[in-house]
This record gives structure tokens, C-alpha cells and sequence, in this order.
């Protein structure tokens, strides 16, 4: 079976990090093989600082995939944040700029 993931997204300090350690422990109690993993951009921005470069948008989203690729042993994964977020991020930071051929 492929491991079904599951992303709380929402903005910052509105509960995400709680409500999916709540439901890991139901999944659990219910005797799912679940695992969770938390928001990657959270410890970078304590060890890095605020992100000024579009770039770092991708290295987030390489330590968040790697967080998510370890749940591949699970049949649910649980995360507070989703691969697909420095992206809208990215292009946020853009602006109206025309994208390059590398995006």
C-alpha cells in the first residue's frame, strides 16, 4: 500500500503542529501505522534567519521532501507543512517577473 500523506496547512501559530500530534496519537490509538514529521522551514529559520533569497525556497523544500520521504515506511504520513509550499513561496517572492526556463 502507498503510504497516504496528510499536510495541515494554515498560518503560522494557528494550531497545525497540535492538531496533527493529536491525530497521530488517535491514529496510533486506532492501531494505524502512522508517523509524523514537523515543518522543516521552522528549524531552518531559527538556525539560517529570515529567508532573503529565492534560492533558499528550494533548500527548504529539499529538507522538507527528505522529512516527508522518510515517512515512506508508514501507511500515513502526517506533517504540518507540504513539499509543494516553497513553491507558492517562490513565486510569491517573484512577483510579476517572468519565470526563467529552469522554474
Amino acid at each position: 500500500m502507498a503510504t497516504k500523506r496528510i499536510a495541515v496547512l494554515g498560518g503560522p501559530r494557528c494550531g497545525k503542529t497540535t492538531l496533527i500530534q493529536h491525530l497521530y496519537v488517535e491514529m496510533k490509538i486506532a492501531g494505524l501505522n502512522a508517523g509524523y514529521a514537523l515543518e522543516y522551514s521552522t528549524e531552518y529559520l531559527k538556525d539560517k534567519g529570515m529567508i532573503e533569497y529565492i534560492s533558499e525556497q528550494y533548500g527548504i523544500y529539499l529538507g522538507q521532501k527528505k522529512l516527508e520521504d522518510e515517512l515512506s515506511v508508514f501507511d500515513y504520513a502526517l506533517t504540518d507543512y507540504a513539499t509543494f509550499v516553497p513553491y507558492i513561496y517562490g513565486r510569491f517572492m517573484l512577483g510579476n517577473k517572468e519565470r526563467t526556463k529552469k522554474e
